[in-house]
């Protein structure tokens, strides 16, 4: 991330020395973002695999709006989980035609969530609570992936789906898309985000495949 300051622009001091002779980059993006704060220093930087996993050709998914079904993911945080699922919450009752799946990160259970949350998901006839289980079963079943800084979300677009960013001011933004700037949508409220969902499923099909 552009705030990992320490990391971006190494700052040496007669303590301990913050610029070492070889940095392992995790992909080329951020051996980019690095070259130039470490470059004063004569650190080398490789780039050395990268955080993404590997995904089979034939688990390769394309785009499927018609789906209709947003899958919700948080961080393993209690006050991520609460506002991505209230949010939800909220924009369940504005959007009656679609689904919604609540899927806790798997350190934190939704049980713990549920005492924290404003309403009641299992009251809605369009919320489902996922268990912790085959994350790749609820991807398959999902069109866009409603989220704040889970780095999952880089799993879900290879599957095919549209990832929501939610920015809640006074939070942290911690996007892990924030360089993206085609296949991904920001939005700020509820509002927004029915707009989105609802334009979503009529855009253009062979404009959704060439921005996947």
């Amino acid at each position: 991330f552009p705030s990992s300051l320490s990391l971006i622009r190494p700052a040496p001091d007669m303590r301990s020395s913050a610029a070492p002779d070889v940095v392992l980059c995790l992909g080329d993006r951020s051996r980019q973002m690095m070259e130039s704060g470490h470059h004063v220093h004569k650190s080398r930087l490789v780039s050395f695999g990268t955080f993404r996993r590997n995904v089979d050709i034939e688990r390769t998914s394309q785009p499927r709006p018609e789906k209709q079904t947003i899958l919700v993911l948080p961080q393993g945080f209690l006050w991520e989980a609460k506002i991505l699922f209230d949010f939800s919450m909220r924009l369940a009752k504005l959007l009656p035609g679609h689904h919604f799946i609540l899927r806790c990160h798997p350190f934190m259970p939704f049980s713990w969530v549920r005492p924290h949350l404003s309403s009641v998901p299992e009251n809605y006839p369009n919320i489902e609570i996922s268990p912790v289980g085959d994350f790749d079963a609820d991807v398959g079943r999902a069109s866009v992936a409603l989220y704040m800084g889970s780095s999952s979300v880089v799993y879900t677009i290879l599957r095919g789906l549209f990832p929501v960013h939610l920015r809640v001011a006074g939070h942290p933004d911690e996007d892990p898309l924030y360089d993206l700037e085609i296949w991904r949508r920001v939005v700020l409220n509820v509002e927004e985000a029915k707009e989105m969902m609802m334009r979503y499923p009529a855009a253009d099909v062979e404009q959704t495949l060439s921005n996947w």
